[in-house]
Order: C-alpha cells, then sequence, then structure tokens
C-alpha cells in the first residue's frame, strides 16, 4: 500500500494553493492532507485500472494507449486528452509532482514483472496534475463562497464530491 510520503505534502499544498485562483491564498494542514489523499486514490485506482488493462492485452508493459484509455476524456475528473499529451511544461522555478513518486505509487498496483514507459509515465504525471489543478480551482471556489482567504479541508472534500 503506498504511504503518504510518496506524494510530498509540501508539493501538494504548493500546488493546491497555486491553482485556486485566490491571490495570497493560505492552504491549512488538513486541506493539503485531503489533496493529498485525493491524489493518491486516483494514483491507486488507475493502478488498478492499468492491471486489469494489461491481464486483457496480456502486455507487460503500460504504454500511453493504457493511460490514455484509463483517462479518456475523463469530465468527472477534470482531466482531458490534452493534459495526457505530454509533460507539464513548467516555468523557472516550478516544479511538479515528482515522476518516481507518482510512478511508485501506480506501481504497486501492478502485477509483478510489469513495467511502465517514459511516455506513460509523463502522462500519468499529467493527469495527476490536472486532477490537483481542478481540485484547486474547486476549492478556491468553495473558499471564495465562504468569504475566506484559507483553503480548508472541507473545501478540497466538498470540492471532491463535486467531482465524483
Amino acid at each position: 500500500m503506498p504511504t503518504r510520503d510518496d506524494i510530498g505534502l509540501a508539493t501538494c499544498k504548493r500546488l493546491l494553493g497555486v491553482e485556486s485562483g485566490i491571490p495570497g491564498v493560505r492552504v491549512s494542514a488538513p486541506a493539503t492532507v485531503q489533496a493529498q489523499a485525493a491524489v493518491m486514490q486516483l494514483l491507486v485506482d488507475a493502478g488498478i485500472e492499468a492491471a486489469k488493462l494489461l491481464k486483457l492485452k496480456k502486455a507487460k508493459t503500460v504504454k500511453f494507449d493504457v493511460i490514455a484509455a484509463i483517462f479518456a476524456d475523463n469530465k468527472c475528473l477534470g482531466i482531458r486528452g490534452s493534459d495526457l499529451a505530454s509533460a507539464p511544461r513548467k516555468g523557472k522555478g516550478q516544479r511538479g509532482l515528482p515522476l518516481r513518486a507518482v510512478e511508485r505509487v501506480f506501481r504497486e498496483q501492478l502485477p509483478q514483472g510489469s513495467r511502465l514507459s517514459e511516455e506513460a509515465g509523463k502522462a500519468l504525471v499529467g493527469a495527476a496534475e490536472a486532477y490537483l489543478h481542478n481540485l484547486g480551482k474547486n476549492a478556491g471556489l468553495m473558499a471564495l463562497a465562504a468569504k475566506r482567504n484559507t483553503l480548508q479541508g472541507a473545501d478540497v472534500l466538498a470540492a471532491r464530491k463535486i467531482r465524483m
């Protein structure tokens, strides 16, 4: 089972705050933990689906097409096919989710001996970041509706329910 340390709290907090769209936003610890749990659950669920698809295809390597099939224009999660097309481009000083950590969480759900192609790994990170982007945006709307400048755990939980 993946541990919470795989996807860092600091990274989730930074991305959640940046994506909220609220200038000068603060992100509470419970909101950070909720966002981290949401991303971890997304990766675990994607890994389970990928394992099923590998079994159907009788393949050993998860390729881009498998990741694309899992997240194919998933409007519930706020992920579009274009989010998977390439690794997210970061400006100077910006970092996204760590590739190795995302891959580690995903791979734990795959059968022994399965591999993950480089393109599939980048697509997985793109999907996780797109999910976190939409989660931050919706949580920001919840905080604004409550006339707050701080994202709270309840905002992230409500945003997750909207997306489901």
